[in-house]
């Protein structure tokens, strides 16, 4: 039997209060304003996987947008290290440092946080990485001792929810570390379109310089946490710069700018919550979105 971890046990014990704080998808189904087809086939995806879903979609070189619950709130979850990460590849620190992604990184096994064990095991071997491989690890990985190094570079919650606002992300908020933001209930939370916005300005914009804006994209690129998630549906030859979370009380999120063939970008923001701790967030849902979702963008 797998031992149960702090977040597993804290799951658990908010899972009835969850239930009384996400909005039904039984009782609310917000058009998308896209097409009534999609809006049937959200629904329909709600209802059969007892799940809540956040939809903003938009095509960034102008066009249409889509949008299912893009207000309503949901965990931030460890979609934040994709700005984390961001901000430090832009010079975003307490103390300037313009040789910052070349420094070796040593911290104590006291610093290593619950989830992936790229940090751990690079301690236990005596290995100090670099800060440019702490955000490769952290926007690919989703090292938590990762992203809670590179936000104590920027100044911590506070830096990282200023870091949101320059982006023009109105909705993110941040007060907690790995792994206690991701406890059910509490205020690190964030909205579809909020954190979508943030993310289309911080890849396509000019919110970060462009060497920051190169490594960011590069690091998102490379994601390897989202192969049963948006990159399942997207057509060949396509790319993706994503982030994803995910949570014990089967909360889900995937966030990024996919581009077609002929360089168009196309903005998904999707996160997900649900109160059936028993169901494995059906990755499949995160796919489905994203084909629909595309189709109708590319509907000029």
């Amino acid at each position: 039997m797998t031992p149960m971890t702090r977040r597993t046990v804290l799951a658990a014990a908010a899972a009835s209060a969850a239930g009384a704080t996400l909005s039904s998808p039984a009782r609310a189904q917000p058009t998308t304003g896209a097409t009534p087809t999609l809006d049937r086939r959200i629904a329909e995806l709600e209802q059969r996987h007892d799940v809540r879903i956040g939809l903003y979609a938009k095509a960034l070189n102008g066009g249409r947008e889509i949008a299912w619950r893009a207000d309503e709130r949901f965990l931030m979850l460890s979609v934040f290290k994709a700005y984390a990460a961001a901000a430090v590849a832009d010079q975003r620190l307490i103390t300037p440092d313009r040789h910052v992604l070349e420094r070796r990184v040593h911290l104590p096994p006291t610093a290593v946080a619950e989830g992936p064990t790229w940090f751990a095991d690079h301690i236990a071997n005596g290995y100090a990485p670099t800060v440019a491989e702490v955000c490769e690890a952290t926007v690919q990985l989703s090292d938590s001792t990762a992203g809670n190094h590179l936000m104590s570079l920027m100044g911590g919650t506070a830096a990282l929810n200023r870091f949101a606002r320059a982006c023009g992300d109105r909705a993110t908020r941040l007060t907690e570390w790995e792994p206690e933001l991701n406890r059910p209930g509490s205020d690190n939370n964030t909205s579809p379109r909020g954190v979508g916005t943030g993310f289309a300005r911080m890849l396509t914009g000019d919110v970060l310089g462009r060497p920051a804006r190169r490594r960011i994209t590069e690091w998102m690129l490379g994601n390897t946490t989202s192969k049963e998630r948006f990159r399942a549906g997207l057509p060949k030859g396509w790319r993706l710069a994503d982030k994803t979370g995910s949570g014990e009380d089967a909360s889900a999120n995937d966030v990024g700018v996919a581009w077609s063939p002929d360089g168009r970008a196309y903005l998904l923001s999707m996160l997900t919550s649900s109160t059936r701790l028993d169901t494995e967030r059906e990755q499949r849902i995160f796919a489905d979105v994203a084909r629909w979702s595309l189709e109708i963008l590319q509907d000029r």
